[in-house]
């Protein structure tokens, strides 16, 4: 991994849970709007590494399926994303 990149792990695990919270922040009070350009810019950034992190062995491969399907829900649940980054 170059120098000051970020894991898709990362982003897949740091996405979800901004996620939840920009869902469910009206329960604890939260202000989402400055979670909202984090998000669309951890999507973009994972969308735009799929195609190199998709070079990897059977094992890695399972790791990044999971962190696909975590990125795909994130999609799915919030509308201000464009689907059409993912595909």
């Amino acid at each position: 991994m170059a120098n000051g990149a970020i894991a898709m792990c990362d982003i897949a695990d740091t996405v979800s849970k901004l996620s939840n919270m920009i869902s469910f922040g009206d329960i604890r009070k939260l202000d989402r709007e400055p979670l909202i350009p984090i998000v669309k810019r951890l999507c973009i950034r994972a969308s735009l590494m799929l195609v190199g992190e998709s070079a990897c062995d059977d094992i890695a491969a399972a790791a990044l399926a999971e962190d696909i399907q975590k990125i795909h829900n994130v999609f799915m649940v919030q509308d201000f994303l464009d689907e059409s980054l993912l595909v």
